[in-house]
């Protein structure tokens, strides 16, 4: 597995950053980590139904927590081994590790493949535009984000699937190789794609 630097990217990646994250450019690498994976929990759970009716806020941050130290843990899993197929086996193993901690607190008791899939992979394009913005070479990402606006910008055939529902590994792996037939972008390089146009 290669470590990439690519200068031409840099730029996208600092767009990105300066979107999300302000004040990038004063914070530390440690800072800016910490609040990207805030963020991406966030893009997880907007417009995707999560905890259960009635949560408490302490449990909710509980939950977030845990999801928190996951992202990093599973960051350094993707890093170490960044193929499309232990990507899919670490999405697995995050939704049974969090549907192991937290199914009583969740939206019908359960963490979602589009739970896993969405915050992992907007986590791990933060941790490539954070070594892009510290000059540092960087693992390429196995995948881009999955969602509504990826699904139109691929035109992706109707009837276009909720991205917050989606629940097994047979309709992710669908869902990404159509995503990839449709642009006709190579899946391991949707990452590149979707950070150029996002």
């Amino acid at each position: 597995m290669e470590a990439l630097y690519n200068s031409q990217l840099k730029p996208y990646g600092d767009i990105f950053l300066k979107k999300y994250i302000k004040d990038y450019n004063s914070l530390s690498k440690n800072e800016l980590y910490l609040i990207a994976a805030r963020n991406s929990i966030g893009a997880a759970v907007k417009r995707n139904s999560t905890y259960c009716k009635n949560i408490t806020k302490e449990s909710k941050n509980r939950i977030r927590t845990q999801w928190q130290e996951f992202l990093f843990e599973y960051l350094d899993e993707i890093n170490n081994d960044n193929n499309f197929t232990s990507w899919k086996s670490v999405l697995s193993k995050f939704k049974k590790s969090m549907n192991d901690s937290f199914d009583n607190n969740l939206w019908f008791d359960e963490f979602r493949i589009s739970h896993s899939q969405k915050s992992l992979s907007v986590f791990k394009k933060y941790d490539v535009c954070i070594k892009l913005h510290f000059n540092e070479e960087f693992i390429s990402s196995p995948m881009c984000p999955i969602d509504r606006i990826v699904f139109k910008k691929s035109r992706f055939p109707f009837p276009i699937p909720s991205w917050g529902k989606m629940n097994n590994m047979e309709e992710y792996e669908t869902a990404t190789n159509i995503i990839s037939q449709k642009l006709s972008v190579d899946i391991k390089d949707l990452w590149k794609w979707e950070l150029i146009n996002f």
